[in-house]
């Protein structure tokens, strides 16, 4: 009787250290190509966008003159520019 038990317990240990495991390591795995991902997708050292709260997410651009003084200004090799919205 005790022996049955004890492996019943034994058993619903290894299940959840098996769990825990498995987790563990599908969080590192979905970190890793987050990461990964980021890395390629966001390559610029600094990204500039209008001010969410003062205007209008489907009309919201940067003023043409700013793009201008960003591309003008020492050390900037590139500006590019995109557009998206929240699908949601």
């Amino acid at each position: 009787r005790a022996l049955s038990r004890t492996s019943v317990a034994v058993a619903a240990l290894m299940v959840a250290v098996s769990v825990i495991i498995g987790v563990g390591v599908m969080i590192g795995s979905f970190r890793n190509t987050v990461q990964d991902w980021l890395a390629d997708v966001l390559q610029a050292d600094i990204f500039v966008t209008p001010p969410s709260l003062t205007s209008n997410q489907i009309n919201s651009t940067l003023a043409p003159v700013l793009l201008e003084q960003l591309r003008n200004f020492p050390g900037i090799e590139r500006v590019a520019t995109s557009r998206g919205i929240d699908a949601a």
